[in-house]
């Protein structure tokens, strides 16, 4: 029997309180096809894109941080915090 200190689930590593959980529930509930996003339905030839759905979600978390950039949004999910923020980027 193999047992953990860890939560199984990367939901258990974000607080409640935490903005990126009301991010994650907004864009979930657009519809992105109708609003002109490409992308929602991958093509059947060639790699497929990131999905705009996470894409938007870092973009609003981002913005709502008030980030300037990719590597500051980067710096954010890394750094090591004590109130479960540091998994905000991931758990998008």
């Amino acid at each position: 029997m193999k047992s953990t200190l860890l939560p199984e689930m990367l939901d258990d590593y974000v607080i409640e309180e935490n903005p990126v959980r009301v991010v994650d529930v907004f864009v979930d509930n657009l519809d992105l096809k109708s609003l002109g996003f490409e992308g929602v339905t991958p093509a059947v030839t060639g790699r497929p894109s990131y999905p705009p759905a996470i894409m938007l979600k870092l973009y609003v978390y981002g913005y709502h941080q008030i980030l300037d950039g990719q590597s500051t949004l980067l710096n954010q999910n890394t750094q090591a915090r004590c109130n479960g923020n540091e998994l905000a980027c991931a758990f998008l």
